[in-house]
């Protein structure tokens, strides 16, 4: 293999490759790039048996191969060059592996391609959906947050495709998020049996709202029990988490007649201030809602207390509720409109979280469970 590029061009791979290499895998070849130059094109494939990709750019090929290469190894080497940096890389048949930049040259060992877990582009996707990175973004910011880090099925998104809008879900079963978004979408099978619903590990979400623009047209096809995420020079493909996702519509109360409507900032400032009165573990914060907003932390076994007040648009009876202020603080974090509305039920009924204003094209409802209010 002889090819020549840039380092600009070279990181950018990396970066898209790099984090789905599982640098704790025990079976060892996981820990490496394959490296292809192939029909004008240089590929890095990487892959920990569950989660693909292949991220390629046009370069100049003086002469076809693929060799593996340690990707931890390989990056460091890289990232300490200029983007506008002219690179060449080489290998021949005895494995060696050359970098040379301008004056510098380094050399690995490489292992042969075949040993590696075959990741090929397929030839025959039938796409069934193109989203517009804008509308993936928008979802993916208000449920991957609320993902379970060791729940089962909960440390997936609940992905669905329906004939007029996409829609995300994420839950731990303390918090939730939904969020659908209905424009820049273009359903390429029609004859599908609508919704589509597949659960998404969150390592590969996470991947695609690091990387993709809003204005990137992404298009996404489910072959063999995967999913598949084509766009821009990248093609990121993941075996779908087994298993069914929660029935969450179910805890989704429909009749919360207590409304308050608060300015988004200033409610995080004085969530931040009571936890630190508030008692370690639980986090409980107790909120009291009539004409203005009375918000209590304490730490019986410090002594600590505090009492905040906040001006608010409510309508509905008065009611008292506690939450875990973390759970809430991350919920205000991820809305990104200056107003969100609590629509509450009772002191042990989810609330619902809404951003405020928004837009006909969205859709998102957060829910949190309160605390117990002790006597």
């Amino acid at each position: 293999m002889k090819v020549r590029t840039n380092i600009g061009i070279l990181k950018d791979l990396i970066d898209n490759a790099l984090p789905i290499i599982n640098q704790k895998a025990q079976i060892l070849i996981l820990h490496n790039f394959l490296i292809r130059a192939k029909n004008s094109r240089l590929e890095i494939v990487a892959t920990d048996l569950d989660i693909s990709i292949i991220a390629y750019k046009d370069v100049e090929v003086l002469e076809e191969g693929e060799i593996l290469i340690n990707a931890k190894k390989f990056a460091e080497i890289v990232k300490n060059f200029e983007d506008e940096d002219e690179i060449e890389i080489i290998s021949d048949e005895n494995l060696k592996f050359e970098l040379i930049i301008g004056n510098s040259k380094f050399s690995l060992v490489g292992i042969n391609s075949e040993e590696f877990p075959k990741v090929q582009y397929p030839e025959d996707i039938n796409y069934i959906i193109s989203v517009k990175g804008l509308a993936l973004n928008f979802i993916i910011d208000y449920t991957l947050f609320a993902v379970s880090k060791d729940i089962g099925i909960l440390t997936g998104i609940n992905f669905e495709i329906h004939k007029d809008f996409i829609r995300m879900v994420g839950t731990d079963s303390h918090k939730l998020g939904l969020a659908d978004y209905k424009d820049l979408i273009d359903i390429k099978k029609q004859d599908e049996d609508f919704p589509l619903k597949f659960v998404v590990p969150n390592k590969v979400v996470k991947h695609l709202s690091d990387t993709i623009e809003d204005d990137w047209d992404i298009n996404i096809a489910f072959k063999d029990n995967f999913l598949i995420f084509n766009y821009e020079n990248i093609l990121l493909s993941t075996r779908l988490l087994e298993g069914t996702y929660p029935n969450y519509e179910a805890v989704i109360p429909e009749d919360n007649q207590n409304s308050a409507i608060i300015e988004r900032k200033t409610f995080m400032n004085i969530i931040k201030r009571s936890l630190s009165t508030s008692e370690s573990g639980q986090y409980k914060i107790i909120f009291k809602f009539d004409s203005t907003l009375e918000v209590y932390s304490y730490d019986t076994e410090l002594g600590a207390e505090s009492k905040q007040e906040l001006s608010i648009s409510y309508e509905g009876e008065p009611i008292e509720i506690a939450f875990n202020g973390n759970y809430l603080l991350d919920i205000l974090k991820h809305i990104k409109t200056d107003d969100v509305e609590f629509k509450i039920g009772g002191s042990l009924s989810p609330t619902l979280i809404k951003p405020l204003p928004q837009s006909e094209s969205e859709n998102v409802i957060l829910l949190l469970m309160p605390l117990r209010i002790k006597s």
